[in-house]
């Protein structure tokens, strides 16, 4: 009778109540947010190619449990075993840098000595519009006279080094 009543209410279902959904919804949110909490996961504020495979996975994992495409507790296991997943991969990356640049990839210098490094824009997929782009906004400027270097990060965000003033 118990198991019949978490199979009705928590499993598969092609037809799901607002009630159920509702309910879904709040115990995929609770469990999902002491996951995350439990796990320490400061990894998805990094936005690495990597964190956002897992936060779509994760994302769409547990959207199958709330709308009962799949049972809520199997989507909840699946929720965590890729969280998991990530979290021993980033312990295995702290000693192993190949597997770090691998996950997370790696900077790539695209300015310096008043030159643009043109191999290393096509390899971060940039141009020179969104790298002066960034620059209006970050520098609130269009010139290149106060710039020692520019980055595109492992998050793809771009970075400015300031000349030093003498």
């Amino acid at each position: 009778m118990q198991n019949e009543l978490l199979e009705k209410y928590f499993g598969v279902s092609d037809h799901i109540s607002i009630i159920e959904i509702t309910v879904r919804s709040i115990i995929m949110f609770i469990a999902t947010f002491l996951i995350i909490r439990f796990t320490g996961m400061r990894q998805f504020r990094q936005n690495s190619p990597f964190d956002m495979v897992i936060a779509f996975l994760v994302g769409g994992v547990l959207s199958r449990g709330v709308v009962g495409a799949t049972p809520l507790f199997a989507s909840l296991a699946s929720g965590l075993a890729l969280i998991l997943l990530q979290k021993i991969l980033y312990k295995i990356s702290f000693d192993n840098k190949r597997i770090e640049r691998i996950m997370k990839g790696q900077p790539y210098l695209i300015y310096k000595d008043g030159k643009f490094i043109k191999e290393n824009m096509r390899k971060a997929d940039i141009t020179t519009l969104e790298i002066f782009e960034d620059m209006r906004v970050d520098l609130k400027t269009d010139k290149l006279d106060d710039v020692a270097e520019i980055y595109v990060e492992k998050t793809g965000e771009i970075s400015f080094v300031k000349k030093d003033k003498k």
